[in-house]
């Protein structure tokens, strides 16, 4: 019997910088920008095959990895069968292709071997597989996430709602993440960031839509010193024209979204947006709901 798990997208970041929060030194942590619009689908074929595990296609190797970070961890022997990923989401432009891929694939084996996962051993393989991780594992509340680290430093319960993204690409090509060299923060940056985060929480625990906005504005802006998006600014100044919440960006990847209210006329708005994007030039757009 064939076995499949999938795994959602994301769409950047809220906030991304470095936090204390009792670390010897400060720590890379990011907050994940839901979105849903792609997916990967691991698909365990159990059938013999060259007496290894496979993963196809070949190229991806995070998952290959993935699937040997699984097995190890649980003492498990070979897999002599085939891993199969499908995807819908483009590679290297901020969606979290690879740790959708590498997601989907430790659950799949999980459900195979009957393993009970929760998101923690899930964030820790992940990391283990490809260095850095999204914190897609984590579908319940909001985390602030080491990337690197594969762990929570902090979370809340409530998860952004009653939102519409308006995505565009904004830059021509793709980004490798690990080719990446790490921004270096500033300890001003380091105090930002944690006033940011503790901002960000009090938002989505009150639904305040214009503070969880502004969050992500500024965490991009100050991200744009170090990693700096091409059309950012043209980006957000069509979005505060349109009424936008804020804008955010995916710091290793090349997309930004404005956020709109819903419950606000944000219908209107979005649509407005894409219009003033398209009449701007910048045609790879998309919209999406939260």
């Amino acid at each position: 019997m064939n076995i499949e798990r999938q795994c959602a997208s994301h769409h950047g970041e809220m906030l991304q910088g470095m936090f204390q929060f009792g670390e010897a030194e400060p720590i890379h942590a990011l907050v994940t920008m839901p979105c849903a619009i792609h997916k990967s689908v691991a698909r365990i074929l159990s059938r013999p095959c060259s007496g290894r595990l496979t993963v196809v296609p070949q190229y991806k190797t995070k998952s290959l990895n993935a699937a040997h970070a699984f097995l190890r961890h649980f003492g498990l022997p070979d897999f002599n069968g085939v891993v199969e990923i499908r995807t819908n989401a483009p590679e290297e432009l901020g969606f979290g292709s690879s740790t959708m891929d590498v997601v989907a694939t430790i659950y799949a084996l999980a459900t195979y071997y009957s393993i009970e996962l929760d998101a923690a051993t899930v964030a820790e393989l992940s990391v283990r597989s490809e260095v850095a991780s999204d914190s897609i594992m984590f579908d319940t509340g909001t985390v602030l996430f080491a990337q690197r680290a594969g762990r929570v430093l902090d979370s809340v319960p409530a998860k952004l709602t009653d939102v519409i993204v308006v995505g565009a690409k904004l830059r021509s090509s793709g980004v490798a993440t690990l080719h990446l060299r790490m921004p270096p923060y500033s300890r001003g940056d380091v105090e930002q960031f944690e006033r940011l985060w503790f901002i960000l929480r009090a938002g989505l625990e009150t639904s305040d839509k214009k503070k969880i906005g502004a969050v992500c504005t500024e965490s991009a802006l100050i991200n744009q010193r170090y990693r700096p998006m091409p059309k950012f600014d043209q980006f957000l100044s069509l979005a505060e024209s349109a009424g936008a919440l804020g804008c955010q960006v995916s710091h290793s990847g090349s997309i930004a979204g404005a956020l709109f209210n819903a419950c606000d006329a944000g219908d209107l708005m979005a649509e407005d947006f894409l219009m003033r994007l398209r009449v701007s030039g910048i045609d790879d757009v998309w919209r999406y709901e939260l």
